[in-house]
């Protein structure tokens, strides 16, 4: 289908421009992720930094498993995490109030609110991590981008 057309018309511009189809390979790996193929096409510095500054999905939530907070900052959202905290604390602190108070229906809703806020942390946190790579690799790619000249839209011609 679609993709086989795409093989053939790159196929077509390499007989014609190599240099175009390189560059044509090259944004599409950009735009794909596809960090093996950046490495192949000479981005290997950018792709090595990458993989050094990018933050551990899994990393984050375990951290926010483990202290609510710690997740958000791993991955740089310093408020974010000290709002975490608090929020946790003021509910586990409530909720273990009631049940000294032997208030035990409070203290089951209010810890059923604190499971939400924890266990949403931990999702939270992930999404954090994924949001600081997501960024972090867009500036790669847009460093890419501008210092090979890969403008699609630029690099065709026309003639009459």
């Amino acid at each position: 289908g679609r993709e086989e057309q795409a093989c053939h018309i790159l196929a077509l511009i390499e007989k014609k421009s190599p240099h175009y189809a390189e560059k044509l390979t090259l944004l599409s790996a950009v735009q794909s992720a596809d960090l093996p193929k950046l490495s192949q096409s000479g981005c290997d510095k950018m792709v090595s930094n990458y993989c050094q500054e990018a933050k551990s999905i899994r990393k984050a939530k375990t951290l926010n498993a483990i202290l609510p907070g710690a997740g958000y900052w791993y991955v740089g959202l310093k408020e974010t995490a000290i709002t975490s905290v608090l929020i946790n604390a003021l509910f586990i602190g409530t909720g273990v109030y009631f049940i000294d108070r032997g208030n035990i229906p409070a203290a089951a809703v209010v810890l059923s609110l604190e499971s939400g806020w924890y266990f949403g942390g931990i999702y939270g946190a992930g999404l954090a991590a994924k949001r600081y790579n997501e960024h972090l690799y867009e500036g790669y790619a847009n460093n890419i981008t501008k210092r090979d000249e890969l403008f699609p839209s630029l690099m065709l011609r026309y003639t009459f």
